[in-house]
């Protein structure tokens, strides 16, 4: 097990990466490029957050973080235009070669329970999809262990934890499946209403602030990269 330059520590989510910037045709954000090299408080360059747009995408970004020799931080966040029917992709996990945590989801930003005709039509091919990870005996599929996460998060909401190196690729698999749902849904959007717009806007707003003042792990963050920066790296991932 190693984090050599091809093992799939190093290059997880590369593919997806470029398939997602040529799929959407991906504009870079010039206001998040002091991102593109990321160094921490020693000065030393560590990974990138690439931030994009595109039609119908009000943000997208690409995180990749070398935390360390062997574990790397990676994340795949989408977040569409709320005025269109589309939920948030996001694809993202704590790589080690002891074991990684690895969790995709495409999240509703709607109340499931009261338009839950609406969510079994739309997430009838996701939730194939994580059927087939749920019987998957290389996984153990699990809820967060954040409250907040399983708050917001949809009922297809994929999390592992403890995942040896060489499931990885399956892992990523499954992420481009959850990616192809989501991309069907993109590209044959439908409008909402200005109120149905404005109510999901006013809850993307409301989970990254949670998301934000409940993460355990942000002093660590901020440990490495100092409190500006941290910030830039959630303005640049976050709603």
């Amino acid at each position: 097990m190693s984090d050599t330059p091809t093992s799939p520590i190093a290059t997880l989510g590369r593919a997806l990466e470029q398939r997602m910037m040529a799929e959407l045709q991906a504009r870079p954000m010039e206001q998040h490029a002091q991102l593109l090299d990321l160094k921490n408080l020693a000065g030393e360059s560590t990974g990138y957050v690439k931030a994009f747009t595109a039609t119908r995408l009000e943000k997208g970004t690409s995180v990749s973080i070398d935390m360390m020799p062997g574990m790397r931080y990676f994340n795949f966040h989408l977040i569409p235009d709320p005025q269109y029917d589309i939920p948030r992709f996001l694809f993202e996990g704590m790589l080690t070669t002891q074991g990684s945590q690895v969790s995709m989801d495409l999240f509703p930003d709607f109340d499931v329970l009261a338009n839950i005709d609406t969510y079994l039509e739309q997430y009838a091919p996701v939730a194939e999809i994580y059927e087939a990870a749920r019987l998957d005996d290389r996984f153990v599929l699990q809820p967060s262990r954040m409250v907040h996460m399983r708050a917001f998060s949809s009922p297809v909401f994929l999390l592992v934890f403890a995942t040896p190196e060489n499931h990885l690729p399956a892992l990523e698999t499954y992420a481009e499946r959850y990616f192809e749902v989501w991309l069907n849904r993109y590209e044959n959007a439908e409008l909402l209403s200005p109120q149905q717009g404005a109510a999901r806007r006013q809850q993307r707003e409301k989970i990254a602030t949670t998301i934000k003042r409940l993460d355990p792990d942000r002093h660590m963050v901020v440990s490495v990269y100092g409190e500006e920066t941290t910030c830039l790296i959630e303005a640049a991932n976050m709603y």
